[in-house]
């Protein structure tokens, strides 16, 4: 019996019909093929109908069902079970479990009905999301769209008020006109443009939403408990940002990242992309690797160099999601964990075996000679990315530029390597310069990242401090003066030398103490501190005595460690993760807020990096501004030209920060007066003039 034997009335309405018994059950038993778009769905409706649901099966009867973001938490669980056991599924030889013969096998199986469907491809769900500029928004999808097919292509409509939930056919006051494919071709039209709207919907082409899947979704924590009887409107999703991973999977580049992309190709497929800290640099590469490929014929090795080795893991999770279907193998630590798989793997590219594969490594093996003499095989193209570019200009690691490339790619907030021009004439003579800019000022107005107020406060050096400071500056100025040579090996540790005695100064730790009674609220915070493991346990200590529940992080610690600290500070199992010498580069806590900057470096990479650790957006778009703390350090008195090239060099970071923040104009207006306090910096007044450049 087909949908054309059933005498459909031309309305259903709950004061006169039996939704469930006069029209749903009949219309699915006859059907092969329903597609539904409802803002509300219960998996009751499913689970509860019970030999009503077996001869849609039996017809091999397929379902796709996009609904709104609010799902009971039931729901929830059942459908994700659904699609797990799916997925084991698919990894046995037997394609599926076999279809129970009768409708009362069928009954007595251990899996919900909704499980098995979804488990053996007779169901697939998806999440619809309001979005605008692919911001969500408040507001949920709530239209209704429904069409059954049978096996002999005969389709009916429904237009009308009823969600797909078992209140809507059972206990509602619902109503809803049928249109029938074999009755007029006005009808006929009518369906046709519901499955259209439909398809169109499924397939994530629907202006003002966003369609994903629900493993996906759900994930992603883009679903909302609702209880078992949902409001209309009762339940509104927060504002906020759609996570990066779903941008790439469902709407590819932002019209930014494919400007960023144009220019890289309009340069030969050569350059830099100079991008603000959480801007998605990472995806603007891969798309870009993605139209190289679509525009260039044969076979590819792409080489994707980090700095770190968590950070190849965090790219091999974002190269799935662009290039799911393409071999990765990563390379770091002991060779003889990549070395064999990598070795296997070339000739098949130069076979034609693989068109692409994907390499990902660190700068340190990335750069041996062990790895260099590997892949420069000629027969084989090679693409080069390279993430936090700089680094790669040291003098150890620029082995890493002997790899012969035809298109490269270098990203980095902060392309210019400090006193190394050697390095830098490097980078850009296999990179070339910077194709694209996208500063943080401007990411910020553009919505990609959070403002922030900056908080300033002054810690002073002792004078055992102070008199190694001088010391160690004296010594600095020799080079200067004396440079004949390479001097950059000898430069870098002095310098760094001098900035371990800031970052270290012990008034530090007095200064936490007061930013402590200020901030209050301790939740989403992370600390930096210096690179000393004393100076690291006295500000731990600092913190427990106020009673912040914090984990430390140090760049020793396990991958495995740092990930879990980060998930529980995002959970607020903790307050505050207290850094040293790590969550600098390329490391993601979007759930960060504030910001201890106790190791004041001069360093602008490092200061850059630690503040686009709190200017992150958050997945659940809750995240509305981020505070960032900062002490400036002073000399004892301010005396001499070595005085104010310290408060000079502090000064350089300070104004950064300041002209950006929100509360830039108040920030400035009190370091003028500072600087009005003392007749050797009055000459640092006249930096703060141009107050153009803060809005």
């Amino acid at each position: 019996m087909s949908l054309s034997q059933i005498s459909f009335r031309l309305n259903y309405r709950s004061n006169r019909n039996d939704l469930m018994k006069d029209f749903y059950l009949p219309t699915l038993s006859k059907s092969s093929q329903y597609i539904r778009g409802a803002g509300f769905f219960s998996i009751e409706l499913l689970n509860n109908i019970g030999k009503g649901i077996y001869p849609f099966i039996a017809n091999g009867g397929v379902m796709k069902l996009v609904c709104g973001v609010e799902l009971t938490e039931g729901a929830v669980n059942e459908i994700s079970n659904g699609y797990l056991l799916k997925q084991e599924i698919d990894k046995t030889l037997d394609s599926k479990i076999e279809f129970p013969k009768t409708s009362e096998a069928f009954l007595s199986t251990e899996l919900s009905n909704i499980c098995w469907m979804i488990a053996h491809d007779r169901l697939d769900i998806k999440i619809a999301i309001r979005v605008e500029e692919n911001k969500i928004q408040n507001g949920i999808y709530h239209e209704k769209i429904a069409v059954f097919t049978d096996k002999d292509d005969n389709k009916i409509a429904t237009i009308g008020s009823a969600n797909e939930t078992c209140s809507a056919y059972n206990n509602n006051f619902e109503s809803f006109d049928v249109f029938t494919s074999w009755s007029s071709e006005e009808n006929r039209e009518r369906i046709q443009i519901k499955a259209s709207d439909f398809y169109q919907l499924w397939e994530d082409n629907t202006e003002g939403l966003f369609v994903c899947e629900f493993p996906l979704a759900a994930k992603q924590k883009l679903i909302r408990l609702a209880p078992d009887h949902p409001i209309d409107d009762q339940y509104k999703y927060i504002p906020g940002n759609i996570p990066s991973e779903l941008v790439a999977k469902s709407f590819g580049p932002l019209p930014y990242q494919k400007e960023a992309i144009e220019k890289w190709k309009q340069n030969g497929y050569k350059g830099i992309l100079a991008m603000a800290t959480g801007t998605g640099k990472t995806f603007t590469a891969l798309f870009g690797l993605q139209l190289f490929l679509d525009e260039n014929q044969g076979n590819y090795l792409s080489i994707i160099c980090c700095p770190y080795q968590h950070l190849v893991d965090q790219w091999e999770k974002n190269i799935k999601i662009v290039f799911p279907n393409t071999p990765i193998i990563k390379c770091f630590l002991s060779n003889e964990l990549w070395h064999g798989p990598l070795k296997d793997m070339l000739p098949q590219i130069v076979l034609g075996n693989y068109r692409h594969v994907i390499v990902v490594t660190t700068t340190a093996t990335g750069s041996s000679d062990e790895f260099i003499n590997l892949v420069n095989v000629k027969k084989i193209k090679k693409i080069v990315i390279c993430d936090e570019v700089h680094n790669i200009g040291s003098s150890k690691n620029r082995k890493f530029l002997f790899i012969n490339s035809i298109a490269c790619l270098g990203l980095s907030a902060t392309p210019i390597r400090r006193y190394d021009e050697e390095g830098n004439a490097a980078i850009i003579e296999y990179f070339g310069e910077p194709v694209y800019k996208l500063g943080l000022k401007k990411a910020i107005k553009m919505g990609f990242l959070v403002e922030y107020d900056y908080h300033i406060y002054f810690a002073e050096l002792n004078e055992a401090e102070y008199e190694q400071y001088k010391n160690v500056s004296i010594d600095i100025a020799r080079i200067y003066s004396d440079n004949q040579g390479s001097y950059e090996d000898r430069l870098q540790k002095l310098l760094l030398k001098r900035a371990r005695i800031l970052s270290s100064c012990n008034d530090k730790l007095n200064v936490l103490n007061k930013i402590l009674l200020d901030i209050k609220d301790y939740s989403n915070m992370l600390v930096y501190t210096a690179e000393d493991p004393e100076y690291f346990n006295q500000t731990l200590q600092i913190l427990t005595n106020n009673k912040i529940k914090t984990l430390k992080i140090t760049a020793k610690i396990s991958n495995k460690k740092r990930e879990k600290a980060i998930y529980m500070h995002s959970q607020k199992d903790i307050d505050c993760i207290l850094a040293m010498r790590c969550l600098d580069e390329g490391v993601d806590i979007p759930s960060a807020n504030k910001a201890i900057i106790l190791a004041s470096s001069t360093n602008e990479k490092q200061y850059i990096q630690r503040r686009g650790r709190v200017l992150r957006l958050d997945n659940k778009g809750e995240k509305r501004k981020a505070d960032i703390y900062d002490v400036i350090v002073l000399p004892p008195e301010f005396t001499s030209d070595m005085d104010k090239g310290l408060f000079e060099r502090e000064l350089s970071r300070t104004l950064d920060f300041a002209l950006i923040a929100r509360n830039g104009l108040q920030k400035i207006e009190e370091l003028q007066e500072f600087c009005c306090q003392n007749k050797l910096m009055n000459s640092f007044v006249n930096v703060f003039s141009n107050r153009d450049e803060v809005e």
